[in-house]
């Protein structure tokens, strides 16, 4: 918007910012990037930031933004006294400013306060760092820590019983379920151990970690339809899903290495938790309409 309103200020006229949308460029008007190591040999080169970011090697690609301010390059805290983080911070680089996001990083004997370069990058660590510092703090004193991590109080309160009661019923369930759907067995403990490791409680944004007690119930109504059946239905279901989830740990494996955050992976990922409710307890209902046809989509959409 800025650059247009200068643009008009110079040439009389109104120019408005939609004149100006990059993607409508001819190639040869885009700015060319490159990036070379000390001997001058050229390690990336593309017409964005974003398409270098991902050619260069995992092992040289910057994770953090450097910048000389010190409020971005704290380190061992123990305690939320920085008071609110902005969404972002604007960054001088010469005649050219970039945006940097600011995270909280976990440091394991701490925290710490640095920028990256996407803001899905500081939501993913700053979820980390906070769950270090409430872990050092255990104590009722930074309850104003809590207030700012953004889960509603009284929404995490009416959420653990349910996920509670939703455990133990299937805990029960497991326990008596026949040899015969062993098959059937092995693949809700595997969805079990997804869905309740520490990493998906520490790392899953609380819009979709607010359904996990509805995940667990529609396992424990697949349970429930096995018992009398042939299971071949059952089985079907199970080899689709089988194969969307190959496709997303694929693809997450590489993000890994990349140091890439797609949250279009993310919903991925959690829309196939909502396509087994659909498959398994449709009479539970999904937090969204799902189908393997809406999950193609989605993957169209992944980076």
């Amino acid at each position: 918007d800025a650059v247009a309103r200068e643009l008009s200020r110079r040439a009389g006229e109104p120019i408005p910012p939609s004149a100006l949308d990059a993607a409508k460029l001819p190639p040869h008007l885009l700015v060319h990037i490159q990036v070379l190591d000390r001997d001058g040999k050229t390690l990336a080169s593309a017409r964005s930031v974003r398409e270098l970011h991902q050619q260069l090697p995992a092992e040289i690609r910057p994770r953090e933004i450097a910048v000389a301010d010190a409020r971005w390059n704290q380190d061992h805290l123990s305690d939320w006294n920085w008071g609110e983080l902005p969404p972002e911070v604007p960054i001088e680089r010469g005649s050219v400013r970039i945006v940097a996001f600011p995270a909280i990083v976990d440091q394991q004997s701490g925290v710490g306060l640095r920028l990256v370069d996407s803001a899905e990058k500081a939501e993913q660590q700053s979820r980390q760092g906070l769950t270090r510092l409430l872990r050092l703090a255990n104590r009722l004193r930074q309850k104003g820590a809590v207030e700012q991590i953004g889960l509603a109080t009284q929404e995490l309160v009416k959420w653990l019983p349910k996920l509670a009661e939703a455990g133990q019923a299937l805990s029960l369930a497991l326990e008596l379920l026949s040899g015969r759907y062993a098959v059937a067995g092995t693949d809700i403990r595997e969805q079990l151990g997804r869905l309740m490791s520490e990493p998906a409680f520490r790392e899953t944004p609380w819009s979709w970690l607010q359904h996990l007690p509805r995940y667990l119930q529609a396992i424990q109504v697949r349970l429930q339809k096995l018992p009398g059946t042939d299971g071949k239905a059952d089985q079907l279901a199970m080899a689709e899903l089988q194969r969307l989830w190959n496709r997303y740990e694929q693809k997450a494996a590489e993000h890994q290495l990349q140091g890439r955050v797609d949250p279009e992976l993310l919903k991925f990922r959690w829309l196939l938790e909502e396509y087994r409710v659909s498959l398994f307890a449709q009479q539970l209902g999904t937090s969204q309409p799902v189908s393997a046809k809406r999950l193609e989509k989605q993957w169209e959409l992944v980076r």
